[in-house]
């Protein structure tokens, strides 16, 4: 684990909770079902390292499309997951090692 939310994580349930009791109808398809999520994905207002200890206090502004998806069918995440050093080749390509961004620019060619 590199963070681990579960205060957030019981607001957000509850919010679902009331959503369904007032409407009668789950949020989405996933309601209510817990997720963890990698760390190389940003999730608003938490650390997003990608693996890269020289990444540490990079704070997400806003959640990377897939949490978007995920929290807009009823996702409710409690945890981010370490990954490998390197995975990062879904970060933002401000986030990008640049030997990543220049082997993708090979790449496009």
């Amino acid at each position: 684990m590199t963070d681990f939310f579960p205060k957030e994580a019981l607001a957000r349930a509850k919010e679902l909770d009331e959503f369904l009791a007032r409407t009668g109808k789950p949020f989405g398809s996933y309601h209510g079902l817990t997720f963890s999520i990698k760390d190389q994905f940003d999730v608003k207002g938490k650390d997003t390292t990608g693996g890269y200890i020289a990444w540490v206090g990079s704070i997400a502004e806003k959640d990377a499309p897939v949490v978007n998806i995920l929290r807009d069918a009823g996702a409710v995440f409690y945890v981010k997951t370490n990954n490998p050093q390197s995975e990062s080749t879904t970060a933002p390509e401000k986030k990008k090692p640049r030997c990543i961004q220049i082997s993708n620019w090979l790449f496009k060619r």
